[in-house]
């Protein structure tokens, strides 16, 4: 009983810190449409999609160039669905981690991505470019070959509310030992 009620705490306290920290959405932001006086909101919302979609710092040579995050909405008014978009020029250090050590398990895929509903400098199509794929498909990096440019999308879900169980039967069994042992015990052989 302990167990449970400790497990039920600490489950009800992790989605009380996840709804706190949940960050403000991130509008569409551009480099070359800033003004001087937003820069560094612009740049403060560039780094965290790019440690959404990484969950990593970016490197100080690690060009981003435009970033977008987007949410969709249930009808309580919580966030059920996010996109979040980037284009990056990558370091040489960042592009070692992604390809070489892999912590996404990206793997190279010759199969065309539906591209329908992405941001309007986003591709809008696969074609001369390198594609890469987790395994679960929630993330997609579209690599130009030439300028090593990266086009990410990452999706995400929020966590979906529990499923009410059933209320305990208010009837009380009048044998207590009612389970998986007998009320009697064993014949004794004698």
């Amino acid at each position: 009983m302990k167990y449970a009620a400790v497990s039920i705490l600490l489950l009800v306290m992790s989605v009380v810190v996840f709804r706190l920290l949940q960050p403000e959405p991130i509008h569409t932001a551009s480099m070359d449409t800033a003004s001087p006086v937003d820069t560094s909101a612009l740049v403060e919302e560039n780094a965290e999609v790019f440690r959404r979609i990484f969950w990593r710092q970016p490197g100080e040579a690690d060009k981003i160039i435009q970033s977008q995050r987007r949410e969709r909405v249930s009808g309580e008014g919580a966030p059920t669905e996010w996109d979040w978009f980037l284009a990056v020029d990558p370091s040489a250090e960042f592009a070692d981690y992604l390809f070489e050590e892999n912590p996404f398990q990206l793997t190279i895929s010759t199969d065309e991505v539906d591209l329908t509903g992405t941001t309007d400098w986003f591709p809008q199509s696969t074609h001369g470019y390198e594609i890469r794929r987790s395994l679960t498909g929630e993330m997609t990096l579209l690599i130009n070959p030439k300028t090593r440019r990266i086009y990410a999308w990452n999706q995400a879900r929020a966590f979906r509310p529990a499923i009410q169980l059933p209320d305990e039967p208010t009837s009380t069994s009048p044998n207590r030992n009612a389970g998986r042992l007998p009320p009697t015990s064993p014949p004794n052989p004698e």
